[in-house]
């Protein structure tokens, strides 16, 4: 067994328990860990599978039945400023500052103090926050949005408590650093409503109907049948000092008096008692909890994005998954990086151009193979890579700082997992990437005018050679230039992509007006290129069908089918046909 000792706060906590009601099972033991605050239970004799270990009665649970019963009515009409967090908050953070007087003082007496909270990210420096967590999920300005959105119920209670006679000195009493502490404590160790339904409104229950359920995070939950009652979540002693460990089999046995819990796996002497918090990631425990794993087996890369989209754009969207349902929420599994579904279909919507939104619009949940499916997984992949790159930056910085604090040592290990997590995601990418280019034709500009020798003369006549192209900034305009005697060899019956070509004139028909910008544009291009390149090249450029309708129909086919491609290092335009 660890060499630990168990301290007089938490022989306090015991007997608190035990002597109302309380069960801890005889071979159970309260320890103190690595600071007078953090405490484990272990076994000191084997305990066989399937033993009931703990139960905690009601009458020991923090509800917020029993806050809002304490707090002054304001809080708890219809209407009222905040919700039912903020209120079990507030009353944790008034029972703390009654001390002794507090019927739960041997509770709370052994939870971290306010200074520490859960010793996570909430509760460090900007600059610590900067130094381990730049550039993540967790970084400064994503802790502050967390502890922004506390930080207005607590100025929303501090003015309801204020303006009550008999309250305002609680109001006083009732610091921002307190109320953090409070509000950490709550969603860091409250149990979920699902185990709760006892605690509700509700007068009278049905004849319990009991029924198992084993959940995919290894735990079971044995439960009344139908009853739903609107319970919240509440705090429960005791067995809020379980420990995760990932994929222990559990079983929580609420009933009509207290909660048990039941361990399923055999625990040899010396062994932790662990509980099962379900599929957490290390984003989600170190902000929660303080504290990340190493090869967590549930860990994510969380991934945000919700962009504005028009009409049409939104339209499709909506066909592929309801607003309710679209929280902008993606998350790459340590398991299976694959990028979900429900992102790649919203990339599909955002590059797709006029024609495949026609396509998009009639079948939104469908993939268009070829240039649009390359296109949404290719921007998936920068993101990833820049994502994987801002990571990676963050990494170096610590190198040296590696084993200084405990936050560090978590911090590193979320880092890592994430990188992690997003190198095997842009290698699945990649991977996805070839097989989608085996599958078109993707041509290149050296591929688009190198059959066409007189032409590629006059480009670099008029253009110099690729190199001189690439510093002037003028590839994408030869490019349109070479999209147009690709027409135009068509319409002598030389092209070597003729099906092609035909192709790109229906979805792209040659005399149509576009809208004012668009018409600007192409006018300010035409103007900017003839008539230099036809005194350049007459052979070419000059009375050979180079009109600005021609100019404008390959203005739209560069802009509607070009994408530009990782290739040998760097970044090239492809013109992409499906074969």
């Amino acid at each position: 067994m660890k060499n630990y000792s168990q301290t007089p706060a938490f022989e306090s906590l015991m007997a608190w328990a035990k002597s109302n009601g309380a069960f801890i099972y005889d071979n159970l033991i309260l320890m103190s860990g690595e600071s007078p605050s953090s405490g484990a239970f272990y076994a000191t004799a084997v305990i066989p599978p399937s033993t009931r270990l703990l139960s905690i009665p009601h009458s020991l649970a923090i509800t917020y039945s029993k806050a809002i019963s304490q707090c002054p009515p304001e809080l708890s009409e219809d209407g009222a400023p905040v919700g039912h967090f903020a209120v079990i908050s507030t009353f944790l953070a008034l029972e703390k500052l009654k001390g002794t007087d507090s019927f739960w003082h041997p509770y709370i007496a052994t939870l971290p103090s306010v200074e520490l909270g859960c010793g996570g990210p909430l509760f460090q420096t900007p600059e610590v926050i900067h130094l381990w967590l730049e550039g993540t999920n967790l970084s400064a300005r994503e802790v502050e949005n967390v502890k922004e959105d506390w930080k207005q119920d607590w100025k929303c209670i501090k003015e309801v408590l204020g303006s009550i006679e008999g309250w305002k000195t609680h109001a006083e009493s009732l610091t921002w650093e307190l109320y953090l502490w409070a509000a950490s404590m709550f969603a860091s160790r409250a149990f979920p409503d699902k185990l709760l339904s006892w605690d509700s409104p509700s007068t009278t229950l049905p004849a319990p109907q009991l029924k198992t359920q084993v959940n995919e995070d290894g735990t079971t939950q044995i439960f009344q049948e139908g009853v739903t009652t609107g319970a919240q979540p509440a705090l429960f002693p005791i067995l809020d000092m379980l420990n995760h460990k990932p994929h222990t089999k559990i079983t929580w046995q609420p009933g009509q008096n207290d909660i048990g819990f039941t361990g399923e796996e055999l625990l040899e002497k010396g062994a932790e008692v662990c509980n099962n918090y379900g599929p957490k990631s290390n984003q989600q425990l170190l902000l929660s909890y303080g504290f990340a794993i190493q090869d967590n087996p549930n860990d994510t890369v969380l991934l945000k994005l919700k962009p504005p989209l028009d009409s049409v754009r939104q339209a499709i969207r909506d066909g592929q998954i309801p607003a309710k349902d679209d929280l902008g929420t993606y998350h790459l599994g340590v398991n299976d990086p694959t990028p979900p579904l429900g992102l790649v279909q919203l990339f599909r919507v955002m590059v797709a151009n006029q024609w495949e939104l026609e396509v998009l619009l009639n079948s939104p949940k469908d993939p268009i193979l070829g240039r649009n499916e390359i296109a949404a997984k290719t921007q998936i992949l920068r993101s990833l890579r820049m994502k994987l790159s801002t990571h990676s930056r963050g990494r170096q910085a610590t190198v040296d700082k590696i084993g200084e604090s405990q936050f560090g040592n978590y911090a590193t290990i979320f880092r890592n997992g994430q990188i992690k997590i997003l190198r095997s995601a842009i290698l699945r990418l990649q991977d996805e990437l070839n097989e989608l280019y085996s599958g078109c034709l993707l041509v290149s500009l050296g591929e688009l005018t190198r059959p066409y020798w007189v032409f590629s003369e006059a480009i670099e006549t008029c253009f110099g050679d690729s190199d001189d192209r690439a510093a002037s900034g003028m590839n994408e305009v030869v490019f349109m230039l070479a999209i147009g005697n690709l027409l135009l060899e068509n319409q002598k019956g030389s092209s070597f992509l003729a099906p092609q070509v035909e192709e790109l004139v229906k979805h792209y028909p040659l005399n149509i007006a576009g809208s004012r910008e668009e018409e600007a544009r192409v006018k300010q291009l035409y103007d900017d290129l003839f008539p230099a390149v036809a005194e350049a090249c007459p052979k070419i450029f000059k009375d050979n069908g180079w009109t600005f309708e021609l100019l404008r129909w390959s203005f739209r086919v560069f802009l509607g089918e070009i994408l530009k491609l990782l290739v040998d290092g760097g970044e090239h335009d492809f013109l992409i046909f499906s074969k």
